[in-house]
């Protein structure tokens, strides 16, 4: 791994104990950043914006597998918003907030694909289902606008109870489908 000369000068003051904790932190943050960034090189990444709820962030939810899985990609950088689609859609201070996240995902990391993931019995969103189907249709162009100037950059997906006894407790939909329908309208 290559250093700075800035971060070699660093180093060796930390390595003297002549550096006080803060900067200690800064450059534990660096070097962090710095194998993160050879870690990521060659792999398909992707920028979603999701909702809060704990229920889709527990191991037994698996969204993280299910969205590299759907995205195609081999990590995803998380950002999470309570009701992310209601918040794009209606909420001009929550909308900034993910957009400005997104945006300095995009130019940091390049990510492949971006996504917003919707999800039924959101409180954050208290919407019926078919509602969330549009919203993340609405809100996946919205930010395809914001963010890149162009419609369909953003991948609206929802996630959904799993009735099933076993695997995840809840599953993701690509809103391909619901797309074409707001489309034709």
């Amino acid at each position: 791994m290559l250093l700075s000369n800035c971060e070699q000068i660093l180093l060796f003051l930390l390595k003297n104990g002549v550096v006080c904790t803060v900067v200690n932190s800064f450059v534990e943050r660096e070097l962090m950043a710095l194998r993160e960034e050879t870690m990521t090189q060659g792999k398909k990444i992707a920028a979603v914006v999701t909702c809060m709820d704990c229920r889709l962030h527990r191991p037994d939810a698996e969204q993280y597998r299910q969205l590299c899985e759907v995205l195609g990609v081999d990590d995803c950088y998380v950002e999470t918003e309570a009701g992310p689609d209601g918040a794009v859609l209606n909420d001009t201070e929550r909308c900034c907030a993910a957009v400005r996240n997104l945006v300095i995902i995009k130019e940091a990391k390049q990510p492949d694909v971006m996504a917003i993931v919707a999800h039924y019995d959101c409180a954050g969103h208290p919407v019926t289902n078919e509602e969330h189907d549009r919203d993340v249709v609405a809100a996946a162009e919205k930010l395809s606008q914001e963010i890149f100037g162009e419609s369909g950059k953003v991948v609206p997906l929802v996630a959904y109870p799993s009735d099933a006894e076993e695997g995840p407790t809840w599953l993701l939909k690509h809103m391909d489908e619901v797309r074409q329908d707001v489309a034709a309208e």
